[in-house]
């Protein structure tokens, strides 16, 4: 977040930072999520959201996932 708040290229802090510290948890996805940042214009939540959907659908008004994952509209689902 601060690597993105601070206008760096996220993808190589992420790789820096794994190479320095001990990180728990899935490097690989947040390094994924990283690219979608770097490559696509996501915000680090939305890209997160994304990675971690792993294809399934996303429920969102957002139009950012549309080409990337399947997408529950949640300003359809208001109007129903």
């Amino acid at each position: 977040m601060v690597a993105y708040r601070e206008e760096r290229d996220t993808e190589r802090v992420i790789t820096n930072v794994a190479a320095l510290l001990e990180v728990r948890g899935d490097v690989d996805t947040v390094l994924t999520a990283a690219t979608y940042v770097e490559d696509h214009g996501f915000t680090p939540f939305d890209a997160l959201h994304l990675v971690e959907s792993d294809g399934d659908t996303i429920v969102s008004s957002d139009e950012t996932y549309e080409s990337f994952a399947p997408r529950l509209d949640l300003k359809t689902v208001e109007d129903e």
